[in-house]
């Protein structure tokens, strides 16, 4: 019983990490606007293992209004959603760490399209 909870919680945190969920999904090369990080202060990369803590970085260097939305803020919290997400990206990059370490190795940095 306890086995099949943490497997959920895993789950659960795997997929709630939308940074990781993000750059995991991503192809060699990304646009910008795809990724919502239009008005960020990140380079013309992003990398591949621990990408989505990288991510939500990338997200908390610029202009809120361009970058998240009404969704930016969860509810009455001070805190930004990013950096409640980065926890969550940081297990799931974890998760996954085998995998990135392949992909980056192959494949390389996403590349970002700016337009």
């Amino acid at each position: 019983m306890i086995v099949r909870l943490m497997v959920a919680l895993l789950i659960v945190a795997g997929i709630a990490g939308c940074g990781s969920v993000r750059t995991l999904s991503s192809d060699n090369v990304a646009k910008v606007d795809d990724l919502e990080l239009k008005g960020t202060a990140c380079g013309d990369t992003l990398p591949r293992v621990y990408g989505g803590v990288v991510y939500n970085i990338c997200v908390l260097s610029g202009n809120g209004h361009e970058r998240g939305g009404p969704l930016y803020r969860i509810g009455l919290m001070e805190y930004p959603a990013p950096v409640i997400d980065m926890g969550l990206s940081a297990v799931a990059d974890t998760l996954v760490l085998p995998y990135t370490l392949y992909r980056q190795n192959r494949d390389g940095s996403i590349q970002m399209l700016r337009e």
